[in-house]
């Protein structure tokens, strides 16, 4: 699997009957390496349809990169987002957090019931899952970060100016559960996102797609 945050091609998705189980005393089990697979067939099985065809690559792709942060984090989803974002927040154009937060309800009410029933060895305990305000606060607090870093960036400011600057943009963003998107675009509009870094031309593709998005 790709480094997390580096948001490599979606995985191949298959048919559930491809996929190869190993025998334990507990029955079929999901060898590990499947695992993200196995999420992305489910997603496309049950919540896919339900979700705008211009944010499904998106979703996916979230998926792909927050069912392992998961994982690592033993379960707490909160946990697991909060870490995640620093990691993927340069590596997306912003319109993604946004495709992303207008579908967080239905991604979470996924997560808690199809990690859970996932047939693997040591079976997912999922916990501490933000709900729609809690979501949109890690991501606007995130971006608030990302963007007052960039402003900043190469200026020799006090740190108790920085930190008043930083605060100000926070407060500007993201308020009551709610991202002002409206105002993330224009503190990103200066700084236009380069996709040329993409680790495929699939991957290229759909960041260049992302930016066109109104």
């Amino acid at each position: 699997m790709p480094k997390q945050g580096q948001f490599a091609a979606s995985r191949r998705r298959k048919k559930i009957k491809q996929f190869k189980v190993k025998r334990h005393d507990s029955g079929q089990m999901i060898d590990p390496e499947q695992l993200v697979d196995f999420v992305l067939v489910r997603f496309a099985l049950t919540t896919k349809r339900r979700i705008a065809k211009d944010h499904q690559e998106s979703e996916q792709r979230f998926l792909q990169e927050l069912v392992p942060a998961i994982r690592e984090q033993q379960g707490d989803v909160r946990k697991a987002i909060s870490k995640l974002l620093p990691q993927i927040r340069t590596r997306v154009p912003w319109q993604f957090f946004r495709q992303v937060a207008s579908d967080w309800p239905l991604v979470a009410h996924f997560i808690k019931r199809e990690l859970p029933a996932i047939p693997v060895k040591d079976r997912f305990v999922v916990f501490n899952l933000p709900d729609e305000g809690q979501f949109n606060q890690l991501v606007g607090n995130a971006l608030a970060e990302q963007a007052a870093a960039l402003t900043m960036l190469n200026t020799k400011l006090p740190a108790v100016m920085r930190q008043q600057i930083a605060r100000s943009i926070k407060d500007s963003v993201v308020g009551n559960g709610q991202v002002d998107w409206r105002r993330v675009a224009q503190l990103f509009k200066p700084i236009p996102f380069d996709s040329s870094s993409a680790p495929d031309m699939a991957t290229r593709q759909w960041l260049d797609d992302l930016q066109k998005t109104n």
